[in-house]
């Protein structure tokens, strides 16, 4: 009898499909996640380190095989309210990042002038993409237009994706931008330090990227109605 309770509760928990954050953010798995990941265990992480104030407008976190994820090439997007994730994710710890990546926009779409009215954060990301623009200039064709360009650009994407790649700019850049995706736009810049204040610390952060810290330590310390 003891084994058969066992054995139920872990079918129950595999079956589970809908879970809550902080006890007001739905969460529902509409397809599976790999049998190694749980999803209690990312939330139960998540609840730990991420301050729930701090996700007033978060609704609905999806989890699944989604289309427009599909359609974009992308794992996550955050839209109004609501996250969609894919389920793609082979380890919880990829999923815990994705999801703390996700949170970023979701503050930045509720704190946006204080984000980005004051114009630090703008001057901070396009002094690092004016640093870039010098060490690349020389070996690729590349226009000044596209490195004071603030908004996500696909092509720019691509240039750094593809033409670079990923490992390359992250031994070029690693004393310029938390990781390579932070270059690609400034609401991106915002998103990667945020993500990685709560992965590594905001020792590194503030080493590499000062005024994005400061934002996000005023955000943490903020205590809104």
């Amino acid at each position: 009898m003891k084994q058969y309770i066992v054995e139920s509760a872990l079918r129950a928990q595999i079956d589970r499909k809908q879970y809550t954050l902080y006890d007001n953010i739905l969460v529902h798995v509409e397809n599976p996640l790999p049998k190694q990941v749980s999803v209690q265990n990312v939330l139960n992480k998540l609840k730990n380190s991420i301050p729930k104030h701090i996700l007033r407008d978060l609704e609905t976190i999806y989890i699944g095989d989604f289309k427009p994820l599909k359609d974009r090439q992308i794992d996550s997007m955050y839209l109004n309210g609501t996250i969609m994730v894919s389920n793609n994710h082979e380890s919880e710890k990829a999923l815990y990042n994705t999801l703390i990546h996700e949170f970023a926009h979701a503050v930045e779409e509720e704190l946006r002038d204080f984000i980005y009215a004051d114009g630090d954060l703008a001057r901070e990301f396009l002094a690092k993409r004016n640093t870039l623009y010098n060490m690349l200039k020389d070996d690729y064709e590349v226009q000044k237009n596209d490195f004071i360009n603030i908004n996500f650009s696909q092509e720019f994407d691509n240039f750094v994706y593809k033409t670079i790649g990923y490992d390359n700019m992250g031994v070029m850049t690693s004393n310029l931008f938390i990781s390579p995706y932070g270059c690609t736009s400034l609401r991106e810049y915002f998103a990667n330090c945020f993500e990685h204040f709560f992965i590594e610390g905001h020792e590194q952060v503030a080493k590499i990227s000062p005024a994005a810290a400061k934002k996000i330590n005023k955000i943490l310390s903020s205590k809104r109605k």
